[in-house]
C-alpha cells in the first residue's frame, strides 16, 4: 500500500510545523488530487493508525477528493489545514 509512505510524509510535515508533544492536533484536512490513485479510506486509516501509535491519539481526519484535473497537485495529497487544541 503506497498510502503508508504518504502517511509518513504527511505526519512528518505536521510534526515539523508543530510539536505534537506540546500541541494536541485535533483535526487534519487533506485533499487528494484528481489524478491520484490514493484511496481515501486507506489514507484515513493509515493516518489514524500512525498517529495513534506516535501521538497516543488520532485526530479527526477530513479527506476530500479534487476533481480539478488541471491542478498542479493533481497526482498527490495536499495538507490543507492543521487544527490544534487551544
Amino acid at each position: 500500500m503506497h498510502e503508508s509512505g504518504l502517511v509518513a510524509q504527511l505526519i512528518a510535515r505536521v510534526e515539523s510545523e508543530l510539536d505534537p508533544a506540546e500541541t494536541r492536533v485535533t483535526r487534519l484536512a487533506l485533499r487528494i488530487g484528481a489524478m491520484s490513485s490514493v484511496a481515501p479510506a486507506a489514507l484515513r486509516q493509515g493516518i489514524e493508525e500512525h498517529t495513534a501509535g506516535a501521538w497516543g491519539y488520532a485526530p479527526e481526519i477530513e479527506v476530500e477528493r479534487s476533481d480539478d484535473v488541471g491542478d498542479s497537485a493533481g497526482f498527490g495529497v495536499t495538507l490543507v489545514s492543521i487544527q490544534v487544541e487551544d
